[in-house]
């Protein structure tokens, strides 16, 4: 824990004076429930997430956002990627409990985004976060966090996340049905149109 519960709310608070919201990045449960109860909008990663720091969450109205991809991608391909052994070991040891912190979130209700944390040469394996999430959300839930619960996690429901009438045409095509084969989005060929703001970005149909 880097802050004390004065400094977090001294920077909530200060968040909140110029408009915007604060996210951190936490792992342990005692500093997930400082940033919850310091009123901080989000908190990243997670893992090891329990039962009582998730009805914490909850009653503060805080998000989760899991990065689930990240950790599989290194724990699987990390040596691919250059990622020194001691970093490795700390990326499986996390992977061990993300599924399993999803799964409390979900089951107590909390508020869930997505978010993949991958930068760099992981930028290709983004939409993983997707499937990973679908294994213990099932897809719709899955796919929804990715697009309408996003837009509400970052205040821009009323402009994207959801295809309704005033709002920015932002979607995709896929050939095929993504709530029997979620994988859908990691294969860019199935991916046959990309609309950005009512223009295509990718029209392959």
């Amino acid at each position: 824990v880097q802050y004390s519960p004065e400094e977090l709310e001294a920077i909530v608070y200060e968040a909140k004076a110029a408009g915007k919201t604060v996210l951190t990045h936490n792992y342990s449960t005692r500093s997930m429930k400082m940033c919850a109860e310091a009123g901080v909008h989000s908190i990243e990663h997670g893992n090891y997430l329990d039962r009582e720091t998730a009805l914490i969450l909850k009653e503060h109205g805080c998000w989760l956002v899991p990065t689930m991809a990240t950790y599989e991608i290194m724990a699987t391909r990390g040596e691919e990627f250059g990622i020194p052994s001691y970093f490795l070991r700390k990326m499986k040891e996390v992977q061990k409990h993300s599924e399993n912190a999803l799964a409390i979130a979900f089951e107590e209700g909390l508020k869930i985004g997505s978010g993949s944390d991958m930068v760099g040469s992981g930028q290709p394996y983004k939409a993983l976060e997707i499937e990973l999430k679908a294994r213990v959300m099932g897809s719709m839930k899955a796919i929804l966090c990715t697009t309408r619960d996003n837009a509400e996690l970052m205040g821009i429901s009323g402009r994207v996340g959801t295809i309704e009438a005033g709002k920015c045409a932002d979607f995709i095509l896929v050939d095929g049905d993504p709530l029997k084969e979620v994988k859908i989005f990691q294969d860019r060929e199935k991916i046959v149109a990309i609309v950005q703001d009512g223009k295509f970005i990718k029209k392959n149909i």
